[in-house]
C-alpha cells in the first residue's frame, strides 16, 4: 500500500519533470492490495486501472511499473500500451484494455473456462470503478456470471465519481431514492468500507470463499476515496470541492 502511494509521488514528479506525459493516480485505493492474500497461483485477474497495490501484491515488480510508465520497450507491451495497465502471463494478470469496463466480459470467458475443467477451484478477479458500471459490457458479464453460475469476483472500487461524474443515486446497486441494492440479477452484493483494512480484509475473504464454496459470482464493492484528479490531464479542483 505504502509503495503504491510512493509510486504515485514519483510518477507526478516525472511529469514535472517533463519526463512522462500521462499517468493515472492510484491514492485512496491501494484497499485492492488486500485481496492477494485469498487469491491463489492459479486465479485469474483482470485488473481496474487503479489497482496497482494489488499489482505490487501479486507480485508485479516497481520495475515492471515504471518500464510501463516510461513506454520502455522493456514494458510488457514494448511501450506501446497507456501506463497503469500492467500485465503478467506468469502471475495470470491479464492485460487491461482501455475501453472502460470491457475487462469484466474477458473474465467471464476466462471463467468459463474453470467450469469446462473438472475439480477447479479457482476464481476470476474482475475490477472496476463505479463508472464502469453504467457501461453495456459490465451488464452482459453480469448476466452471463449469473446465467451460467460463474466463480468471478466482481469487484467494485466505488470511489463516487465517474471522472467527473457524481455516481451515488445514479448505479444499479446505488438508487436514485438512497436504497441499496442487496442483489442485481440474482448476484448477491457485499458491501465494505475500503478504507477500514481489517473490515475490508475479513469481508474479502469471506466473500472469496463464498465464490469457491458455490462456483458463483458474487459482487463486493469497495467504498473508497480518489485522492487525486482522475489522471494528470484532469483538474478534480473543478468539479470537486476541498
Amino acid at each position: 500500500m505504502i509503495a503504491s502511494r510512493y509510486t504515485d509521488q514519483m510518477q507526478a514528479d516525472a511529469a514535472q519533470r517533463g519526463e512522462v506525459f500521462f499517468y493515472i493516480p492510484s491514492s485512496g485505493h491501494e484497499a485492492s492490495a488486500l485481496i492477494a492474500p485469498h487469491l491463489t497461483p492459479s486465479d485469474w485477474l483482470h485488473l481496474h486501472y487503479r489497482d496497482r497495490a494489488l499489482a505490487y501484491a501479486r507480485g508485479v515488480t516497481y520495475q515492471t511499473i515504471f518500464d510501463g510508465l516510461f513506454s520502455r520497450a522493456s514494458s510488457n507491451s514494448a511501450g506501446r500500451r497507456m501506463p497503469a495497465f500492467p500485465s503478467d502471463r506468469k502471475l495470470n494478470i491479464m492485460s487491461t484494455p482501455t475501453l472502460v469496463g470491457s475487462n469484466v466480459v474477458q473474465a467471464v470467458g476466462v471463467a468459463h473456462t474453470f467450469k469446462d475443467a473438472s475439480a477447479s477451484n479457482s476464481i476470476v478477479l474482475a475490477s472496476v470503478g463505479d463508472g464502469a458500471t453504467q457501461q453495456g459490457d459490465f451488464y452482459e458479464a453480469i448476466s452471463e456470471a449469473a446465467r451460467a453460475h460463474l466463480p468471478v469476483l466482481f469487484l467494485i472500487e466505488d470511489n463516487r465519481y465517474a471522472l467527473s461524474t457524481p455516481t451515488k443515486g445514479n448505479t444499479f446497486y446505488s438508487l436514485p431514492d438512497g436504497t441499496e441494492a442487496a442483489t442485481f440479477c440474482g448476484v448477491p452484493i457485499d458491501r465494505v468500507n475500503g478504507s477500514n483494512p481489517i473490515e475490508t480484509d475479513q469481508c474479502t475473504q469471506q466473500t472469496i470463499q463464498t465464490i469457491r464454496d458455490t462456483q458463483s459470482p458474487r459482487i463486493l464493492i469497495f467504498e473508497v476515496e480518489r485522492l487525486a484528479s482522475h489522471t494528470n490531464a484532469d483538474d478534480q479542483s473543478v468539479y470537486r470541492s476541498e
